[in-house]
Parts: C-alpha cells; sequence; structure tokens
C-alpha cells in the first residue's frame, strides 16, 4: 500500500517539475517573441518598412 502511494505522489511531483519546466519555457518564448515585436516595430518606425505596421492597423486590404 505505502509503496503504491509513494509512486503516486512522486508522479505528482514529477508532473509539476514538468509543468514547471514548461512555464519557464513559455516565458522565455513570450520574452523573445516581444523582444523581437518591439525590435520590427523600431525598423518600421525609422521608415524602412511600414508593411508590418500597416498589416496590424488592418490597412493592408
Amino acid at each position: 500500500m505505502s509503496k503504491r502511494f509513494h509512486r503516486s505522489v512522486k508522479h505528482i511531483n514529477g508532473s509539476v517539475h514538468a509543468s514547471a519546466l514548461l512555464q519557464a519555457a513559455l516565458t522565455v518564448v513570450v520574452l523573445e517573441a516581444k523582444v523581437i515585436l518591439i525590435s520590427i516595430i523600431r525598423v518600421s518606425s525609422h521608415g524602412r518598412s511600414t508593411s508590418f505596421l500597416d498589416w496590424r492597423d488592418g490597412r493592408h486590404s
């Protein structure tokens, strides 16, 4: 009985650890995307390429 209990506890701890890693990875991805978006917007505001801003505002139609 106690062995089975220990196994389930280990499994729960493992899934919690995995979800924490997943959350950390998602946070990194979101931060990277923000940096990329900011740099794209900066390039666009310099007048080199406004197509991204036009697309975002829906003026591409």
